[in-house]
C-alpha cells in the first residue's frame, strides 16, 4: 500500500466502473479519491462524487461537458484524465495515479521553498495554465493540496471539474465554488464572471504559501477571509524579494491587473537567470519555461523538409476517440534533478541518466540482420468487401496464452496477416487459419505497445506504425516508434522521437506520421528519417487536436491574442511535403470538432449544449469556393459524428428521440443531406466498415433472436442508403463484443478486449 492511501473503509466501495479499489487518498469538496487499478495493473486516482450533488437535475449535464473538456488537457504539469462515469449512480472520473506529497503537504512538513524551486514552480503551474485555459476551462480551485509533487516534477489536478456543481442549489447563498484564501475576490462576491485572471490570482497564492508556509490572508473563518480577499492586501512578509512583485501582481484585486500566465513565466525565467548569472534579457525572450531536449533549429521552423540527422545526432472504431492533446508549454518541459523535497526542472536543462534516454532528436535503429525495407509489397489497398454468401465462424484466437484482458489499439488486415496491436503484445495471425504466426519483440526491454497506426491510415506497402513505451495509458509515456512490416513480423526500424503529448500514429503513402516531442513528425517509411516536421507552437498558436486521413492531416490550434483571448484555427498538412495552410478560424477554440481530413469536414460544437453536441457542419471545398454549412439537428436526429467519407458523401451516425441510432450521408458537393436510415432491427446497434465504390458497409443489428440480437454484414447504396445486399452472420458473431471490425474479400474479423475469443473471424468457406 503507497504511503500516501489509506485502508479502504467498511462502507467504501470496492469497485468503480472498470477499476478494482485499493484504498482511500483522501476528499475534498466534490467527493473522496481512491486508489483504483485495472484489470492490467494499471493504477488510477479515481474520484467518487459526492451524493449530495447527483441530487441536482443539471449536474449529470454539467459534469459530463467538464469531464469531457478536462479529457482534452493533456500536459506535462497536469494530471490527465484518463475515463469518467457521469451516467452511473454516483459520477466518478478516473486520472492518472500520481504518488507524490501535494505541495500542501510537503511545505508543512519541509518548509518553504528556495528562490530557484519558486521559480521552477512558477513557471510550471503557469504553463499548466496555459494548457488548461486553452482547452476552454477555468480551473477555480488551484490552491497548494491540488498541485501534486511526483519525482519527475509538479502536477495540478482536479481542473474545471468545480464547474459541474455551479448551481445556487448545490452551493447555497454566501457559499462559493473554490477555496476561500486562494479563490479571487470575483469569485468570492460572485458578481462577474471568473476568467483566467482568476487562476492567476489563486497561481499568486499558491506561490506566497510555498514560499512562506503562510496561507495568503491567514486564518479564520470562510467570512474573514472573504473579507480580507476583497478588501485587504495580502501579507508578503517573508516572500523573497526578487518575487514580490510579480507574486504581489498575481494578487491584485483588478483581474485587469494581474500578469497572464506566460508573463508569469517570463519574469520566473528572469528572476531565476539573474539568480544564477545569465542574461535576463534572453531568458524573458522564450514564452515558455523548460525543455527536455535543444530548441529546433531554426531552419525547421515552422517546417523542415530534407533527410534527418545521421545516426550520429540524432477499418473503424465503434467510437473514434478524438486524438487530444495539450500543447503549448508542456511540450517545453525542463529536465529534472532531484531534491530532498521534489524533483523540479534545472534551468540548465540537465537531466539525469535515466532521464535523458528519452531524447527526441532520435536515433534510428535498424536490426544488423534484416534489412531497412519491406520485406514484401504488403496488402494496400484490401481486397473489395464481398457480401454474398453464408457466413460462419472459421476461427478464433487468444492472443495471450494465459487469457489477459488487454485493450486493442490498433486493428490491421492486410494480405499476408492478421494484426493486433493491444497493450500487451503485437502478434499476427494467419488470415485463413488463425494460427499464430509471429510476436514482435519491443525495441527495449520492459517496452510495451502504446498504440498504432489505425483504420484507413494502418499500412502502406505491408507496413504499419507501432508506438512503444513504458505504459499505453498516456501518449506522454511512449517515446518510440516503431515500422513493422506485416509479412514477417519484423520491426524495420525504430527511433525514439521523445515524450509526446499526442498519440497520434498514421500512414500515408510512404510517409508515417508521429507525434513527437519536437510536434508532428513526417518520417520516411524505409528509413524512419525525418522528412519534416511541424511545431506544436506556431507563434501564438497551439495544436490541441490532429486528426490524420489518407493525404493531409488538419490540425486544431488554439491561439491567443496579446490582450489574453483565445481563437482558434484549423491547419491542413500536406502529408507528403509537410507544407500546411489555414483553412479555418474560429471565435473559440474548443467548438471546433475535426470530422475528416479527405476532404476537410468539420464541425462546430453547440456551447449550450451540456453534452457537447454538434451544432453545424462545415464543409471546406479544395476548389477555393464558399464553404458549405449543414445544420447537425434534423427532424430524424442529430448528427453524431462517427462518420466515414468517399466518392463526394459524408456518412455519419444520427442519434434521435430515446437515444434512438440511424445513419445519414451528406452530399459533400451540394451540402445538403441526401438520404437518412434508421436499420430496421429492434436495435440500432450498426458499425460502419467503409465506403466502397458506389456503396456503404455495416454490420448491423436486426431482429431479436431469443433474448440476444442477430446482426447481418450489409451493403448499402450510397445514392439512396436502401440495402443493396446482406448477409446473416451466425449465431457465435454474438459472443464477441468488438472494439474493432475489419473486413476484406470475404472475411470478416472481430478484435474483442475481452474473452472467451480476443480474435474471432467470419467468412464463407470454412464450417
Amino acid at each position: 500500500m503507497s504511503t500516501f492511501t489509506h485502508p479502504l473503509e467498511p462502507g467504501d466501495p470496492r469497485r468503480v466502473g472498470p477499476y478494482r479499489l485499493l484504498g482511500q487518498l483522501g476528499q475534498g469538496g466534490m467527493g473522496r479519491v481512491f486508489l483504483g487499478e485495472d484489470a492490467e495493473g494499471h493504477r488510477v486516482a479515481v474520484k467518487l462524487i459526492h451524493e449530495a450533488f447527483t441530487a441536482d437535475s443539471e449536474f449529470r449535464g454539467r459534469f459530463r461537458r467538464e469531464a469531457t473538456a478536462a479529457g482534452q488537457v493533456l500536459s506535462y504539469f497536469t494530471v490527465p484524465l484518463v475515463d469518467s462515469g457521469p451516467d452511473d449512480a454516483v459520477p466518478w472520473l478516473a486520472t492518472l495515479y500520481v504518488p507524490g506529497p501535494s505541495l500542501d503537504k510537503a511545505v508543512r512538513r519541509d518548509g518553504p521553498l528556495t528562490v530557484d524551486r519558486l521559480c521552477t514552480l512558477a513557471a510550471a503551474l503557469g504553463e499548466a495554465l496555459i494548457v488548461i485555459h486553452a482547452a476552454g476551462i477555468v480551473h477555480r480551485d488551484l490552491k497548494p493540496s491540488n498541485v501534486l509533487l511526483a519525482e519527475d516534477g509538479p502536477r495540478v489536478i482536479d481542473f474545471g471539474i468545480a464547474r459541474a456543481a455551479d448551481s445556487d442549489d448545490l452551493t447555497g447563498a454566501g457559499r462559493i465554488l473554490g477555496t476561500f484564501g486562494y479563490a479571487p475576490p470575483e469569485q468570492v462576491m460572485a458578481e462577474e464572471q471568473v476568467t483566467a485572471a482568476g487562476d492567476v490570482f489563486s497561481l499568486g497564492g499558491v506561490l506566497l504559501f510555498a514560499a512562506t508556509g503562510r496561507e495568503p490572508f491567514g486564518d479564520g473563518p470562510p467570512a474573514v477571509l472573504a473579507y480580507r480577499t476583497v478588501h485587504e492586501e495580502p501579507d508578503l512578509d517573508g516572500v523573497p524579494v526578487e518575487l514580490t512583485g510579480l507574486i504581489g501582481r498575481c494578487l491584485a484585486k483588478d483581474p485587469g491587473q494581474r500578469p497572464s500566465p506566460r508573463q508569469v513565466i517570463a519574469e520566473a525565467r528572469a528572476v531565476q537567470s539573474r539568480a544564477q548569472g545569465s542574461a535576463p534579457h534572453e531568458a524573458a525572450q522564450e514564452p515558455t519555461s523548460y525543455r527536455l531536449a535543444p530548441p529546433i533549429p531554426a531552419s525547421t521552423l515552422p517546417v523542415s523538409a530534407g533527410p534527418a540527422p545521421d545516426a550520429g545526432t540524432g477499418e473503424r472504431r465503434f467510437r473514434r476517440p478524438r486524438l487530444l492533446m495539450a500543447t503549448a508549454a508542456g511540450l517545453a518541459v525542463s529536465a529534472l534533478v532531484t531534491t530532498a523535497l521534489m524533483w523540479l526542472p534545472d534551468r540548465d536543462g540537465s537531466r539525469s541518466p535515466e532521464a535523458g534516454k528519452g531524447g527526441s532528436s532520435g536515433t534510428v535503429v535498424a536490426p544488423p540482420d534484416q534489412p531497412a525495407q519491406p520485406a514484401s509489397e504488403g496488402a494496400d489497398p484490401v481486397p473489395a468487401i464481398t457480401v454474398a454468401g453464408e457466413r460462419r465462424r472459421a476461427w478464433t484466437a487468444l492472443p495471450h496464452d494465459d487469457g489477459t484482458d488487454a485493450e486493442v489499439l490498433a486493428a490491421w488486415l492486410t494480405k499476408t496477416a492478421v494484426v493486433r496491436v493491444d497493450s500487451a503484445a503485437v502478434r499476427g495471425f494467419d488470415p485463413r487459419t488463425g494460427a499464430a504466426r509471429w510476436t514482435v519483440t519491443p525495441p527495449t526491454a520492459g517496452m510495451v505497445p502504446c498504440g498504432g497506426s489505425d483504420g484507413t491510415t494502418a499500412t502502406s506497402g505491408g507496413v504499419g506504425l507501432v508506438r512503444f513505451g513504458k505504459a499505453h495509458t498516456s501518449p506522454a509515456l511512449c517515446d518510440t516508434v516503431a515500422a513493422l512490416d506485416t509479412a514477417t513480423g519484423r520491426l524495420l526500424w525504430h527511433r525514439r522521437i521523445g515524450e509526446a503529448p499526442l498519440a497520434l500514429a498514421s500512414v500515408s503513402g510512404d510517409i508515417l506520421l508521429v507525434g513527437g516531442e519536437e510536434g508532428i513528425l513526417g518520417l520516411r517509411r524505409t528509413t524512419g528519417r525525418t522528412a519534416w516536421s511541424y511545431r506544436w507552437t506556431q507563434a501564438d498558436c497551439r495544436a490541441r487536436e490532429v486528426l490524420p486521413g489518407p493525404r493531409s492531416a488538419l490540425v486544431s490550434e488554439s491561439c491567443e491574442s496579446p490582450d489574453g483571448r483565445y481563437s482558434g484555427r484549423v491547419v491542413e498538412l500536406d502529408t507528403t511535403t509537410g507544407r500546411s495552410r489555414v483553412v479555418e478560424t474560429a471565435d473559440q477554440a474548443t467548438s471546433v470538432r475535426l470530422l475528416e481530413a479527405d476532404p476537410v469536414v468539420i464541425g462546430y460544437e453547440d456551447p449550450d449544449s451540456p453534452t457537447i453536441e454538434l451544432e453545424k457542419v462545415r464543409i471546406l471545398r479544395p476548389d477555393g469556393q464558399a464553404p458549405l454549412d449543414v445544420s447537425a439537428a434534423h427532424p430524424f436526429g442529430r448528427f453524431a459524428g462517427k462518420d466515414v467519407t468517399g466518392e463526394g458523401v459524408w456518412v455519419t451516425f444520427t442519434e434521435g428521440e430515446g437515444r434512438t441510432r440511424g445513419l445519414a450521408a451528406v452530399d459533400l458537393r451540394q451540402g445538403k443531406v441526401r438520404w437518412h436510415v434508421r436499420p430496421p432491427g429492434e436495435d440500432s446497434d450498426v458499425t460502419i466498415l467503409r465506403i466502397q465504390g458506389d456503396s456503404l458497409y455495416t454490420v448491423e443489428a436486426d431482429h431479436m433472436v431469443g433474448e440476444r440480437l442477430s446482426y447481418e454484414l450489409r451493403r448499402r447504396s450510397l445514392a439512396t442508403g436502401a440495402i443493396t445486399e446482406s448477409a446473416r452472420l451466425p449465431p457465435t458473431y454474438r459472443e464477441g463484443s468488438p472494439s474493432r471490425l475489419v473486413a476484406a474479400g470475404g472475411l470478416l474479423v472481430q478484435f474483442n478486449n475481452t474473452p472467451p475469443f480476443h480474435l474471432a473471424a467470419f467468412d464463407t468457406t470454412t464450417g
